[in-house]
């Protein structure tokens, strides 16, 4: 985290942060229920508040709330408007400095095989559509941190298949060393 706000980096928590009578439910355990112990971060976990923007996902009894793309901020804002003001904002300020924009978005967290997969499944297609509003000028880059995530594994194997998934969908597989 530290290195990330020395960098510029715009640090991004996507919360699972779901009512007790969720549909969610019927599949999964019970976690990280709205204003729960449940649905704290991790205690070793240091997080500056002024440096990082939560996203809460599955908050409607009747979503899931897997990928990022889905929740929203404190503002209410979904995701990608919130993407697409960020970027809008960082470009308007180095207008001209640069030939070429690249966004690198790098994901980590549980589960690999399902929430952090649908989340990595949702930034390629974001990057896909923003690039391609000026193809010449603008890329996006989305890295998979395995070192950082952690499967469910329902089955055998899913996490594993699961990486191979995004890495053949465009994902960079990495780790944070």
């Amino acid at each position: 985290v530290g290195w990330s706000i020395k960098n510029g980096v715009i640090i991004l928590i996507f919360r699972d942060w779901h009512p007790l009578a969720s549909k969610h439910f019927i599949k999964w355990p019970v976690h990280s229920v709205a204003d729960t112990t449940g649905s704290e971060l991790h205690d070793g976990l240091v997080i500056p508040k002024n440096h990082v923007t939560h996203f809460y996902k599955g908050t409607l009894p009747e979503e899931d709330g897997h990928s990022g793309w889905e929740g929203h901020n404190d503002h209410g804002e979904m995701l990608e408007k919130f993407m697409r003001e960020i970027i809008e904002k960082i470009m308007n300020e180095f207008a001209g400095q640069f030939d070429e924009v690249k966004i690198e978005i790098y994901h980590s967290g549980l589960a690999t095989d399902f929430c952090v997969g649908d989340t990595v499944f949702g930034s390629l297609d974001f990057g896909k559509r923003w690039s391609n509003e000026d193809p010449e000028r603008r890329k996006v880059v989305c890295y998979l941190l395995i070192d950082t995530v952690r499967a469910v594994n329902l089955n055998i194997g899913d996490g594993d298949k699961a990486i191979e998934k995004m890495r053949m969908a465009g994902a960079v597989i990495a780790t944070t060393k």
